[in-house]
């Protein structure tokens, strides 16, 4: 009786405690899976970290049966030569769901985006995003001059620049043309003094904040042009009253 409930208790105890299981691949093995020092690799038997993964696509985690609302998803990080790395890649077996990842080239990212239609497991779409390794983000362009160069139309509630303003115009010692001046150089050049031509501007863009200046600039002298023939035309009215008195 004692060695029978002795039984029951310990059928008791294993039940009561979860099971574990450890499959071990000996080293050196002509299996795809290699076990070395606690350390495991996967389509390689040079292992130097806890998990190595290698072969001719790298790593890819498939999930082409669908779930989560997501049809022929897959997630793959792999390497395509020295020149053309791809780093993140979910994308579609599928040609029909579309594709989006980013590749690593000579220290750079390009950002892959792209609906249906496409090739399966390809790249086809021209990259929608670039991080050159100069820290230049492009959008809509892969050759970014500026910090960020975005080739097309931007939308923002707000835009902030930082600039200098233009109360120099106010200074005893500004040297304000005269309107005469003004004109023959109009006439000459067809555009303000201080104000790139329309084919510069055309041609080279222009600094926002530079052009804000010469714009604040522009008015200021234009304010002083009228306050200078309020002057005159208040002169011109008392030399009128007079000769009118007289």
């Amino acid at each position: 009786m004692i060695k029978v409930n002795f039984l029951i208790l310990a059928v008791l105890l294993i039940a009561g405690k979860p099971l574990l299981a450890q499959t071990q691949v000996p080293e050196n093995t002509s299996s795809p899976i290699f076990y070395k020092d606690k350390n495991v690799g996967i389509g390689v038997s040079e292992i130097n970290a806890q998990l190595v993964v290698g072969s001719e696509f790298g790593a890819l985690v498939s999930g082409s049966s669908g779930g989560c609302g997501v049809f022929g998803s897959n997630l793959a990080v792999y390497q395509r030569g020295m020149n053309h790395n791809q780093l993140f890649t979910p994308y579609n077996h599928d040609n029909s769901y579309g594709y989006s990842g980013m590749v690593c080239q000579w220290g750079s990212i390009y950002f892959h985006a792209q609906s249906g239609n496409t090739t399966a497991n390809k790249v086809v779409s021209a990259p929608r995003m670039f991080i050159h390794n100069s820290g230049n983000i492009g959008i809509g362009t892969i050759s970014p001059d500026y910090k960020l160069d975005v080739n097309g139309t931007i939308r923002t509630r707000e835009l902030k620049v930082d600039m200098q303003g233009a109360d120099f115009v106010f200074e005893d010692d500004y040297n304000l043309r005269s309107l005469n001046d003004l004109e023959e150089f109009i006439h000459s050049n067809k555009h303000l003094p201080d104000v790139a031509p329309a084919k510069e501007m055309q041609e080279n863009g222009v600094n926002q904040s530079e052009m804000n200046q010469k714009l604040l600039q522009k008015i200021e002298e234009l304010t002083l042009y009228i306050l200078k023939q309020e002057k005159r035309i208040n002169q011109l009215e008392q030399v009128l009253i007079k000769n009118h008195n007289e």
